[in-house]
């Protein structure tokens, strides 16, 4: 009966194992993933607005109270028209798949961490 016990143990173990590896292998990816298209599609958003000269329009910060609160609107709109909404938009998604990856990550650290210790204890009596 002990042998069986040992036996059954020993599979739930593995496949909790092969499951936290898997699921912190694949958030891993995901959060390195989605980090380096966040970098890329950030680096080619400001090119875009730097080759326009999109971002001159914060210049006029430097001016006068009255001159930015009179053009303050046009500015805004002049810039909105002129940025690249799709690339924005990866941006912003890669922003969130990021964001939510790390928020679990932490979250869930020391759940990881633990199971991660009672599998090389498993481990280390057998």
């Amino acid at each position: 009966m002990k042998k069986l016990e040992k036996k059954i143990l020993k599979k739930v173990y593995f496949w909790e194992a092969k499951k936290t590896v898997f699921d912190l292998v694949l958030k891993m990816i995901l959060f390195f993933s989605s980090g380096l298209f966040l970098l890329i599609f950030g680096q080619i958003f400001f090119e875009i607005l730097d080759e326009q000269k999109t971002l001159d329009l914060l210049n006029f910060f430097n001016e006068d109270f009255e001159v930015v609160k009179k053009y303050f609107l046009d500015n805004v709109f002049i810039f909105f028209f002129e940025m690249p909404k799709f690339l924005l938009l990866l941006s912003l998604l890669f922003l969130v798949i990021f964001s939510l990856i790390s928020f679990t990550l932490i979250k869930n650290f020391y759940i990881l961490k633990n199971k991660v210790k009672s599998f090389f204890k498993c481990i280390k009596k057998i």
